[in-house]
């Protein structure tokens, strides 16, 4: 926890880059609780079905419970660490949040 007298000391750059990385973290929590949860849909759904109806995870996924943070919009897999160079931290909390920007380009940087 930070006191006054030492938030005083930070420039806004300093803070903000503070607090892009504890939202990110924030975010990364609850993604892994979510997916948490997923996994266990997945489990107790496949539990109670015989062997010949069980779901595949990559259908269950795709099809049942999907999370917005699985895919972009084009529907290819692209990480975090490919988009947070090329987005303001407000563009990319809102892509998290599944609003994609209008004026958003992403850069493939493969």
């Amino acid at each position: 926890m930070l006191t006054p007298s030492q938030f005083l000391e930070y420039t806004p750059p300093e803070l903000d880059g503070v607090f892009f990385h504890r939202t990110q973290s924030n975010l990364n929590k609850s993604k892994s609780e979510w997916e948490r949860t997923r996994i266990q849909t997945y489990l107790l759904m496949n539990n109670s079905r015989d062997r010949k109806s069980a779901l595949a995870w990559i259908r269950f996924k795709k099809e049942i419970f999907p999370l917005t943070t699985d895919t972009d919009y084009s529907g290819k897999e692209v990480s975090e660490e490919q988009i947070a160079g090329t987005m303001t931290p407000n563009q990319f909390f809102n892509w998290m949040k599944g609003e994609k920007p209008a004026d958003l380009v992403v850069i493939d940087q493969r």
